[in-house]
Protein backbone atom coordinates (compact mmCIF):
# COMPACT_ATOMS: atom_id res chain seq x y z
CA UNK A 1 0.00 0.00 0.00
CA UNK A 2 2.80 2.34 1.03
CA UNK A 3 4.35 2.13 -2.81
CA UNK A 4 1.16 2.27 -4.31
CA UNK A 5 0.88 5.77 -2.45
CA UNK A 6 4.53 6.84 -3.66
CA UNK A 7 3.56 5.86 -7.48
CA UNK A 8 0.60 7.78 -7.29
CA UNK A 9 2.44 11.33 -5.74
CA UNK A 10 5.81 10.95 -8.55
CA UNK A 11 2.51 10.94 -11.62
CA UNK A 12 0.53 13.50 -10.10
CA UNK A 13 3.77 15.79 -9.57
CA UNK A 14 4.53 14.85 -13.43
CA UNK A 15 1.42 15.57 -14.71
CA UNK A 16 1.80 19.11 -12.98
CA UNK A 17 4.59 20.23 -14.64
CA UNK A 18 3.81 18.95 -18.20
CA UNK A 19 0.60 20.76 -17.63
CA UNK A 20 2.61 24.19 -16.63
CA UNK A 21 4.91 23.47 -19.59
CA UNK A 22 2.01 23.51 -22.14
CA UNK A 23 0.51 26.55 -20.73
CA UNK A 24 3.92 28.78 -20.82
CA UNK A 25 4.35 27.78 -24.18
CA UNK A 26 1.10 28.78 -25.60
CA UNK A 27 1.19 32.14 -23.80
CA UNK A 28 4.59 32.63 -25.49
CA UNK A 29 3.13 31.99 -29.12
CA UNK A 30 0.15 34.23 -28.32
CA UNK A 31 2.83 36.95 -27.35
CA UNK A 32 4.54 36.49 -30.47
CA UNK A 33 1.76 36.34 -32.91
CA UNK A 34 0.28 39.68 -30.94
CA UNK A 35 3.58 41.31 -31.46
CA UNK A 36 3.93 40.32 -35.24
CA UNK A 37 0.28 41.50 -35.90
CA UNK A 38 1.05 44.97 -34.01
CA UNK A 39 4.42 45.55 -35.95
CA UNK A 40 2.39 45.01 -39.10
CA UNK A 41 -0.45 47.18 -38.39
CA UNK A 42 2.02 49.69 -37.02
CA UNK A 43 4.37 49.95 -40.60
CA UNK A 44 1.20 50.16 -42.47
CA UNK A 45 0.29 53.29 -40.41
CA UNK A 46 3.66 54.56 -41.04
CA UNK A 47 3.19 53.71 -44.97
CA UNK A 48 -0.39 55.23 -44.87
CA UNK A 49 0.44 58.38 -43.70
CA UNK A 50 3.45 58.96 -46.10
CA UNK A 51 0.56 57.96 -48.77
CA UNK A 52 -1.10 61.09 -47.88
CA UNK A 53 2.24 62.65 -50.08
CA UNK A 54 1.68 60.02 -53.26
CA UNK A 55 -1.36 59.26 -54.79
CA UNK A 56 -4.72 58.51 -54.41
CA UNK A 57 -4.10 54.65 -55.85
CA UNK A 58 -1.20 54.44 -53.44
CA UNK A 59 -3.77 54.83 -50.37
CA UNK A 60 -6.17 52.87 -51.41
CA UNK A 61 -3.45 50.23 -51.64
CA UNK A 62 -2.30 51.15 -47.56
CA UNK A 63 -5.69 50.71 -46.74
CA UNK A 64 -5.56 47.43 -48.44
CA UNK A 65 -2.71 46.03 -46.67
CA UNK A 66 -4.42 47.03 -43.64
CA UNK A 67 -7.20 44.88 -44.14
CA UNK A 68 -5.12 42.22 -44.92
CA UNK A 69 -2.88 42.37 -41.63
CA UNK A 70 -5.92 42.35 -39.38
CA UNK A 71 -7.61 39.64 -41.32
CA UNK A 72 -3.85 37.68 -40.33
CA UNK A 73 -4.34 38.76 -36.91
CA UNK A 74 -7.60 37.69 -36.47
CA UNK A 75 -6.71 34.22 -37.93
CA UNK A 76 -3.69 33.88 -35.57
CA UNK A 77 -5.70 34.40 -32.67
CA UNK A 78 -8.34 31.59 -34.15
CA UNK A 79 -5.28 29.24 -34.94
CA UNK A 80 -4.17 30.04 -31.48
CA UNK A 81 -7.53 29.38 -29.98
CA UNK A 82 -7.82 26.26 -31.71
CA UNK A 83 -4.37 25.19 -30.85
CA UNK A 84 -5.28 25.62 -26.89
CA UNK A 85 -8.31 23.57 -27.68
CA UNK A 86 -6.00 20.56 -28.87
CA UNK A 87 -3.43 20.82 -25.76
CA UNK A 88 -7.00 20.67 -23.34
CA UNK A 89 -8.18 18.24 -25.30
CA UNK A 90 -4.66 16.54 -24.84
CA UNK A 91 -4.74 17.17 -21.52
CA UNK A 92 -7.80 16.09 -20.61
CA UNK A 93 -7.07 12.68 -22.12
CA UNK A 94 -3.28 12.79 -20.05
CA UNK A 95 -5.41 12.94 -16.95
CA UNK A 96 -7.80 10.19 -17.86
CA UNK A 97 -5.04 8.09 -18.76
CA UNK A 98 -3.08 8.96 -15.45
CA UNK A 99 -6.27 8.21 -13.50
CA UNK A 100 -6.59 4.78 -15.46
CA UNK A 101 -3.12 4.35 -14.52
CA UNK A 102 -3.34 4.64 -10.56
CA UNK A 103 -6.56 2.73 -10.40
CA UNK A 104 -4.46 0.26 -11.89
CA UNK A 105 -2.13 0.16 -9.28
CA UNK A 106 -4.11 0.92 -6.19
CA UNK A 107 -6.91 -1.69 -7.26
CA UNK A 108 -5.72 -5.27 -6.25
CA UNK A 109 -6.50 -8.25 -7.81
CA UNK A 110 -9.30 -10.22 -5.42
CA UNK A 111 -7.37 -12.74 -3.45
CA UNK A 112 -8.44 -16.12 -3.78
CA UNK A 113 -9.66 -17.21 -0.27
CA UNK A 114 -6.89 -19.66 1.56
CA UNK A 115 -9.04 -22.94 2.48
CA UNK A 116 -8.83 -23.60 6.19
CA UNK A 117 -6.87 -26.17 7.43
CA UNK A 118 -7.69 -29.12 9.29
CA UNK A 119 -8.60 -28.50 12.36
CA UNK A 120 -7.01 -30.25 15.59
CA UNK A 121 -9.68 -32.57 16.43
CA UNK A 122 -9.41 -34.02 12.99
CA UNK A 123 -6.05 -34.10 12.86
CA UNK A 124 -6.48 -36.33 16.09
CA UNK A 125 -9.20 -38.00 14.10
CA UNK A 126 -7.10 -38.70 11.01
CA UNK A 127 -4.00 -39.99 14.14
CA UNK A 128 -6.13 -42.67 15.25
CA UNK A 129 -7.63 -43.82 12.03
CA UNK A 130 -4.16 -44.52 10.25
CA UNK A 131 -3.35 -45.94 14.29
CA UNK A 132 -6.13 -48.67 14.39
CA UNK A 133 -6.35 -49.63 10.49
CA UNK A 134 -4.28 -52.63 10.98
CA UNK A 135 -4.79 -53.14 14.63
CA UNK A 136 -6.53 -57.24 14.94
CA UNK A 137 -9.46 -57.86 16.43
CA UNK A 138 -7.85 -59.54 19.35
CA UNK A 139 -5.32 -56.65 20.31
CA UNK A 140 -8.89 -54.05 19.78
CA UNK A 141 -10.89 -55.93 22.16
CA UNK A 142 -7.64 -56.60 24.78
CA UNK A 143 -7.55 -52.84 24.31
CA UNK A 144 -10.48 -52.07 26.65
CA UNK A 145 -9.02 -53.87 29.70
CA UNK A 146 -7.81 -52.15 32.67
CA UNK A 147 -6.51 -54.45 34.58
CA UNK A 148 -3.88 -55.01 37.64
CA UNK A 149 -0.58 -56.26 36.90
CA UNK A 150 -1.00 -59.12 38.85
CA UNK A 151 -4.11 -60.14 36.68
CA UNK A 152 -1.71 -59.36 33.11
CA UNK A 153 1.24 -61.78 34.19
CA UNK A 154 -0.13 -63.81 37.28
CA UNK A 155 2.39 -62.87 39.97
CA UNK A 156 1.64 -62.19 43.14
CA UNK A 157 3.06 -59.02 43.48
CA UNK A 158 4.94 -57.10 40.56
CA UNK A 159 7.41 -54.56 41.45
CA UNK A 160 9.30 -54.42 38.15
CA UNK A 161 8.70 -55.22 34.71
CA UNK A 162 10.77 -58.14 33.21
CA UNK A 163 10.10 -60.60 30.66
CA UNK A 164 6.64 -61.79 31.92
CA UNK A 165 5.42 -58.64 31.37
CA UNK A 166 6.70 -58.32 27.70
CA UNK A 167 5.46 -61.74 26.88
CA UNK A 168 1.95 -61.03 28.50
CA UNK A 169 1.97 -57.11 26.58
CA UNK A 170 2.43 -59.30 23.37
CA UNK A 171 -0.12 -61.68 24.27
CA UNK A 172 -2.85 -59.57 25.31
CA UNK A 173 -2.33 -56.12 24.26
CA UNK A 174 -4.29 -54.36 27.31
CA UNK A 175 -5.37 -50.77 27.30
CA UNK A 176 -3.49 -50.25 30.42
CA UNK A 177 -2.61 -51.43 33.97
CA UNK A 178 -3.30 -49.74 37.41
CA UNK A 179 -1.18 -49.89 40.36
CA UNK A 180 -1.96 -50.02 44.32
CA UNK A 181 0.53 -49.55 47.47
CA UNK A 182 2.03 -52.71 46.86
CA UNK A 183 3.61 -52.19 43.32
CA UNK A 184 5.19 -48.84 44.80
CA UNK A 185 8.22 -49.39 46.86
CA UNK A 186 10.31 -46.21 46.11
CA UNK A 187 10.26 -43.31 43.45
CA UNK A 188 13.24 -44.57 41.23
CA UNK A 189 11.61 -48.30 41.46
CA UNK A 190 8.46 -47.06 40.36
CA UNK A 191 9.53 -44.61 37.62
CA UNK A 192 12.00 -47.56 36.69
CA UNK A 193 8.99 -49.75 36.47
CA UNK A 194 6.36 -47.61 34.42
CA UNK A 195 9.15 -46.31 32.26
CA UNK A 196 9.83 -50.52 31.08
CA UNK A 197 6.18 -51.18 30.81
CA UNK A 198 5.04 -48.19 28.30
CA UNK A 199 8.24 -49.53 26.21
CA UNK A 200 7.09 -52.70 26.22
CA UNK A 201 3.97 -52.19 25.08
CA UNK A 202 2.84 -52.67 21.27
CA UNK A 203 0.35 -49.32 21.64
CA UNK A 204 -0.18 -46.41 23.77
CA UNK A 205 -1.38 -47.30 27.72
CA UNK A 206 -3.08 -45.63 30.28
CA UNK A 207 -0.98 -46.14 33.35
CA UNK A 208 -3.18 -45.43 35.93
CA UNK A 209 -3.20 -45.51 40.40
CA UNK A 210 -5.48 -43.60 43.15
CA UNK A 211 -4.72 -40.50 44.38
CA UNK A 212 -7.69 -38.66 45.77
CA UNK A 213 -5.85 -36.53 48.36
CA UNK A 214 -5.17 -37.07 52.12
CA UNK A 215 -3.83 -39.88 53.62
CA UNK A 216 -5.50 -42.21 50.69
CA UNK A 217 -3.29 -41.98 48.08
CA UNK A 218 -1.49 -45.10 47.00
CA UNK A 219 1.34 -43.09 45.55
CA UNK A 220 1.56 -40.64 48.92
CA UNK A 221 1.46 -43.27 51.72
CA UNK A 222 3.89 -45.30 49.99
CA UNK A 223 6.51 -42.81 49.57
CA UNK A 224 5.65 -41.00 52.62
CA UNK A 225 5.00 -37.64 50.64
CA UNK A 226 3.36 -34.98 51.95
CA UNK A 227 -0.53 -35.03 51.73
CA UNK A 228 -2.55 -32.97 49.93
CA UNK A 229 -5.64 -31.92 51.40
CA UNK A 230 -8.41 -34.40 50.60
CA UNK A 231 -11.65 -33.28 49.44
CA UNK A 232 -13.33 -33.08 52.86
CA UNK A 233 -10.86 -31.04 54.06
CA UNK A 234 -11.01 -28.90 50.94
CA UNK A 235 -14.74 -28.76 51.47
CA UNK A 236 -14.74 -27.63 55.16
CA UNK A 237 -12.93 -24.24 53.67
CA UNK A 238 -14.69 -23.96 50.18
CA UNK A 239 -11.59 -22.89 48.88
CA UNK A 240 -11.61 -23.06 45.04
CA UNK A 241 -8.13 -21.98 44.43
CA UNK A 242 -6.98 -25.15 47.31
CA UNK A 243 -9.37 -27.84 45.51
CA UNK A 244 -7.37 -26.38 42.04
CA UNK A 245 -3.91 -26.76 43.41
CA UNK A 246 -4.85 -29.88 45.28
CA UNK A 247 -5.11 -31.57 41.76
CA UNK A 248 -1.63 -29.60 40.28
CA UNK A 249 0.28 -31.07 43.07
CA UNK A 250 -1.30 -34.48 42.68
CA UNK A 251 -1.01 -34.38 38.89
CA UNK A 252 2.82 -33.46 39.18
CA UNK A 253 3.79 -36.29 41.55
CA UNK A 254 2.23 -38.41 39.21
CA UNK A 255 3.35 -37.19 35.90
CA UNK A 256 6.70 -37.39 37.23
CA UNK A 257 6.19 -41.37 38.31
CA UNK A 258 5.13 -41.73 34.93
CA UNK A 259 1.49 -42.26 35.32
CA UNK A 260 -1.47 -40.79 33.26
CA UNK A 261 -4.37 -41.71 34.88
CA UNK A 262 -5.93 -41.04 38.24
CA UNK A 263 -9.41 -43.45 39.46
CA UNK A 264 -10.52 -40.24 40.91
CA UNK A 265 -11.36 -38.20 42.54
CA UNK A 266 -15.26 -39.07 43.80
CA UNK A 267 -18.56 -37.16 42.27
CA UNK A 268 -20.58 -38.05 45.18
CA UNK A 269 -21.93 -35.90 47.46
CA UNK A 270 -22.05 -36.58 51.30
CA UNK A 271 -24.52 -38.78 52.55
CA UNK A 272 -25.35 -39.71 56.16
CA UNK A 273 -25.30 -43.71 54.59
CA UNK A 274 -21.34 -43.00 53.75
CA UNK A 275 -18.24 -44.58 56.32
CA UNK A 276 -15.65 -42.25 57.17
CA UNK A 277 -13.76 -42.90 54.15
CA UNK A 278 -16.36 -42.35 51.88
CA UNK A 279 -16.70 -38.98 53.64
CA UNK A 280 -13.06 -37.89 53.69
CA UNK A 281 -13.48 -38.42 49.57
CA UNK A 282 -16.41 -36.18 49.08
CA UNK A 283 -16.02 -32.32 48.42
CA UNK A 284 -19.73 -32.08 51.01
CA UNK A 285 -23.67 -32.36 50.54
CA UNK A 286 -24.64 -29.10 48.98
CA UNK A 287 -24.44 -29.42 45.07
CA UNK A 288 -23.49 -25.95 44.48
CA UNK A 289 -19.90 -25.46 46.84
CA UNK A 290 -19.22 -29.62 46.08
CA UNK A 291 -19.37 -29.00 42.28
CA UNK A 292 -17.59 -26.03 41.95
CA UNK A 293 -15.14 -27.45 44.09
CA UNK A 294 -14.40 -30.62 42.60
CA UNK A 295 -14.50 -29.53 38.95
CA UNK A 296 -11.23 -27.13 39.51
CA UNK A 297 -9.53 -29.99 41.30
CA UNK A 298 -10.39 -32.04 38.20
CA UNK A 299 -9.05 -28.96 36.46
CA UNK A 300 -5.97 -29.02 38.12
CA UNK A 301 -5.20 -32.20 36.99
CA UNK A 302 -6.45 -32.43 33.59
CA UNK A 303 -4.23 -29.23 32.76
CA UNK A 304 -0.92 -30.85 34.10
CA UNK A 305 -1.33 -33.84 32.33
CA UNK A 306 -3.66 -36.68 34.29
CA UNK A 307 -6.39 -38.09 33.06
CA UNK A 308 -9.31 -37.93 35.45
CA UNK A 309 -11.33 -41.40 36.13
CA UNK A 310 -14.15 -39.57 38.09
CA UNK A 311 -16.76 -42.08 39.94
CA UNK A 312 -19.19 -43.54 40.61
CA UNK A 313 -21.97 -42.71 38.35
CA UNK A 314 -25.19 -42.56 38.82
CA UNK A 315 -24.73 -42.24 42.58
CA UNK A 316 -23.08 -44.23 45.91
CA UNK A 317 -25.25 -46.99 47.06
CA UNK A 318 -27.39 -46.93 50.47
CA UNK A 319 -27.43 -50.22 51.36
CA UNK A 320 -26.70 -53.88 50.66
CA UNK A 321 -23.06 -54.92 51.19
CA UNK A 322 -23.79 -59.25 51.35
CA UNK A 323 -25.87 -58.91 48.07
CA UNK A 324 -25.62 -56.43 45.18
CA UNK A 325 -25.61 -52.26 46.66
CA UNK A 326 -28.75 -50.97 45.94
CA UNK A 327 -30.09 -47.39 45.84
CA UNK A 328 -33.94 -46.26 46.50
CA UNK A 329 -32.72 -42.40 44.71
CA UNK A 330 -35.02 -41.47 41.66
CA UNK A 331 -33.51 -39.63 38.65
CA UNK A 332 -35.54 -36.78 39.58
CA UNK A 333 -33.71 -36.34 42.91
CA UNK A 334 -30.17 -36.95 41.27
CA UNK A 335 -30.76 -34.38 38.65
CA UNK A 336 -30.32 -32.12 41.65
CA UNK A 337 -27.39 -33.33 43.70
CA UNK A 338 -24.83 -35.86 42.35
CA UNK A 339 -25.65 -35.81 38.43
CA UNK A 340 -24.64 -31.95 39.18
CA UNK A 341 -21.59 -33.01 39.92
CA UNK A 342 -21.18 -35.20 37.17
CA UNK A 343 -21.48 -32.81 34.95
CA UNK A 344 -18.74 -29.80 36.69
CA UNK A 345 -16.46 -32.69 36.24
CA UNK A 346 -17.28 -33.35 32.17
CA UNK A 347 -16.90 -29.27 31.58
CA UNK A 348 -14.23 -29.19 33.65
CA UNK A 349 -12.63 -31.91 31.08
CA UNK A 350 -13.11 -35.11 32.36
CA UNK A 351 -12.88 -37.58 29.23
CA UNK A 352 -13.44 -41.10 31.71
CA UNK A 353 -16.70 -41.80 33.72
CA UNK A 354 -16.38 -45.11 35.87
CA UNK A 355 -20.31 -46.47 36.50
CA UNK A 356 -21.02 -47.66 39.49
CA UNK A 357 -21.67 -51.74 40.50
CA UNK A 358 -24.79 -50.61 42.67
CA UNK A 359 -28.07 -51.32 41.26
CA UNK A 360 -30.91 -48.31 40.93
CA UNK A 361 -33.93 -50.29 40.22
CA UNK A 362 -36.05 -46.85 40.29
CA UNK A 363 -34.05 -45.61 37.63
CA UNK A 364 -33.33 -48.87 35.85
CA UNK A 365 -36.47 -51.38 36.60
CA UNK A 366 -34.17 -53.79 37.76
CA UNK A 367 -31.81 -54.99 39.65
CA UNK A 368 -29.23 -55.27 37.16
CA UNK A 369 -25.72 -53.66 38.08
CA UNK A 370 -25.57 -50.25 36.68
CA UNK A 371 -21.84 -50.85 35.10
CA UNK A 372 -24.30 -53.44 33.13
CA UNK A 373 -27.05 -51.22 32.21
CA UNK A 374 -28.28 -49.74 28.64
CA UNK A 375 -30.26 -47.41 30.71
CA UNK A 376 -27.70 -46.21 32.63
CA UNK A 377 -24.65 -46.17 30.19
CA UNK A 378 -26.41 -45.38 26.59
CA UNK A 379 -29.97 -43.75 27.73
CA UNK A 380 -28.67 -41.99 30.70
CA UNK A 381 -25.24 -40.59 30.61
CA UNK A 382 -24.81 -40.87 26.76
CA UNK A 383 -28.28 -39.71 25.88
CA UNK A 384 -29.30 -37.50 28.73
CA UNK A 385 -25.86 -35.92 29.50
CA UNK A 386 -24.42 -35.96 25.72
CA UNK A 387 -21.38 -37.57 26.71
CA UNK A 388 -18.73 -38.87 24.30
CA UNK A 389 -15.96 -39.91 26.39
CA UNK A 390 -15.07 -43.21 28.00
CA UNK A 391 -17.42 -44.84 30.36
CA UNK A 392 -15.11 -47.46 32.42
CA UNK A 393 -17.02 -50.04 34.77
CA UNK A 394 -16.58 -50.14 38.27
CA UNK A 395 -14.20 -53.07 39.55
CA UNK A 396 -15.84 -56.29 37.87
CA UNK A 397 -13.42 -58.20 40.13
CA UNK A 398 -15.74 -57.47 43.39
CA UNK A 399 -17.62 -59.97 45.18
CA UNK A 400 -21.27 -58.24 43.99
CA UNK A 401 -20.17 -59.39 40.54
CA UNK A 402 -18.37 -62.36 40.46
CA UNK A 403 -20.92 -64.19 42.76
CA UNK A 404 -23.55 -63.71 39.90
CA UNK A 405 -21.71 -63.38 36.62
CA UNK A 406 -18.26 -65.31 35.05
CA UNK A 407 -15.65 -62.73 33.64
CA UNK A 408 -16.62 -62.77 29.98
CA UNK A 409 -20.65 -62.84 31.14
CA UNK A 410 -20.05 -59.52 33.16
CA UNK A 411 -17.78 -58.41 30.10
CA UNK A 412 -19.80 -58.99 27.75
CA UNK A 413 -23.13 -57.41 29.27
CA UNK A 414 -21.07 -54.44 29.98
CA UNK A 415 -20.02 -53.78 26.42
CA UNK A 416 -23.49 -54.51 25.03
CA UNK A 417 -24.92 -51.62 27.59
CA UNK A 418 -22.59 -49.46 25.61
CA UNK A 419 -18.84 -49.66 28.86
CA UNK A 420 -15.59 -48.87 26.55
CA UNK A 421 -13.60 -50.05 29.35
CA UNK A 422 -13.77 -52.98 31.84
CA UNK A 423 -11.99 -52.51 34.80
CA UNK A 424 -10.31 -55.30 36.43
CA UNK A 425 -12.05 -58.31 35.48
CA UNK A 426 -11.89 -61.96 37.69
CA UNK A 427 -10.13 -63.50 34.87
CA UNK A 428 -8.59 -61.19 31.92
CA UNK A 429 -8.08 -63.78 29.75
CA UNK A 430 -11.52 -65.57 29.90
CA UNK A 431 -12.87 -62.17 29.62
CA UNK A 432 -11.24 -61.30 26.38
CA UNK A 433 -11.98 -64.98 25.01
CA UNK A 434 -15.27 -64.49 26.01
CA UNK A 435 -15.89 -61.17 23.97
CA UNK A 436 -13.86 -62.49 21.11
CA UNK A 437 -16.70 -64.93 21.22
CA UNK A 438 -19.39 -62.78 20.79
CA UNK A 439 -18.35 -60.66 18.26
CA UNK A 440 -17.73 -63.76 16.08
CA UNK A 441 -21.04 -65.28 16.36
CA UNK A 442 -22.61 -61.35 16.10
CA UNK A 443 -23.40 -61.61 19.69
CA UNK A 444 -21.58 -57.69 19.78
CA UNK A 445 -21.27 -55.97 16.28
CA UNK A 446 -17.50 -55.65 15.12
CA UNK A 447 -18.60 -52.11 15.05
CA UNK A 448 -19.55 -51.72 18.48
CA UNK A 449 -15.56 -52.75 19.22
CA UNK A 450 -14.50 -50.10 16.86
CA UNK A 451 -16.22 -47.29 18.34
CA UNK A 452 -15.12 -48.15 22.11
CA UNK A 453 -11.43 -48.28 20.92
CA UNK A 454 -11.59 -45.36 19.14
CA UNK A 455 -13.18 -43.01 21.62
CA UNK A 456 -10.01 -44.71 24.15
CA UNK A 457 -7.67 -43.64 21.50
CA UNK A 458 -8.73 -40.29 20.95
CA UNK A 459 -8.10 -39.13 24.52
CA UNK A 460 -4.79 -41.56 24.71
CA UNK A 461 -3.57 -39.71 22.05
CA UNK A 462 -4.82 -36.32 22.77
CA UNK A 463 -1.75 -35.23 24.05
CA UNK A 464 0.35 -36.24 20.94
CA UNK A 465 -1.05 -33.47 18.31
CA UNK A 466 0.08 -30.59 18.25
CA UNK A 467 -1.31 -27.00 18.00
Amino acid sequence: MGNSAGNWDTMEEEATRRKFERARLRHKRRVRNQMTAYMVVAILTIAAGAGLFIGGRQFVHVVAERRLAAQRAKEAEAAEATEETVAALEEEAAAAEEEQEQQTVETPEPAAEEEAGPTREELLGEYVDKLLADMPLKDKVAGMFLVTPEQLTGVDAAIKAGDGTQEALQDMAVGGLVYCRKNIKSEEQIEEMLSATRDMSKYPLFLATTEPGGDMGHLTESLALEQVASPAAIAENGDAKAAYEAGETLAKRLVKAGFSMNVAPAVNLTTESMNDEERALSFGSDPGTASILLGEEVRGFEENGIRTAVGLFPTKPEKGKGNIPTTDTTKPDLENGDFVMVQAAINAGCRIVQVGNLAAPRIVGDNTPCSMSTVIITELLRGDFGYDGIVMTDAMDDAVITDYYTADQAAVAAIKAGADVIYRPEDLQKAIEGVLEAVNSGAIPESRIDESIRRIYLVKCEGQIEE
